[in-house]
């Protein structure tokens, strides 16, 4: 989705073609990923941030025009997923965040709901393998990804 805001054409077939397998990248590598398919750009993964910090620091990165790429709790049908999304719009006074997600749809949501889901507090009945991955830093909760150009101040 990323690539296809930048103006270019990378997809998921795209990426399984090149590595042979799906690629299920957790933060750091996530940020990696973006940095070296986005050279124009330099991607910053924020872990763990408070929910004011996350909010700023998305608003800051959308005021200047560039989608906020994040880890969430989202649903593919009925079941829970670990996800990553593109944050596309805020509306703060108005409690409106939208959302675009990979499985194909635009979400608009609360604010608290975007941050329930950011935190993984919605993840109702979580895997306790997944529980785990959070316990020892695998996961991140409150996590974005801030992407500035290599030409701004």
């Amino acid at each position: 989705m990323f690539s296809a805001w930048n103006g270019r054409h990378l997809t998921e077939e795209d990426l399984y073609n090149e590595y042979g397998k799906g690629i299920t990248s957790t933060g750091d590598k996530f940020c990696e990923e973006m940095n070296m398919r986005f050279p124009e750009y330099t991607t910053s993964i924020h872990k763990y941030m408070s929910n004011t910090e996350l909010i700023d620091a998305a608003y800051e990165n959308l005021a200047r025009g560039v989608p906020v790429p994040f880890e969430w709790a989202a649903k593919y049908g009925d079941v829970w997923t670990l996800h990553y999304s593109l944050l596309v719009g805020m509306d703060i006074p108005n409690d409106k965040i939208t959302v675009a997600n990979p499985y194909g749809y635009v979400e608009e949501l609360s604010v608290d709901e975007f941050l329930q889901r950011t935190s993984f507090e919605a993840y109702e009945n979580m895997p306790f393998y997944f529980k785990l991955a959070f316990a020892i830093g695998m996961f991140e909760k409150n996590t974005i990804f801030t992407v500035h150009g290599l030409n701004e101040n």
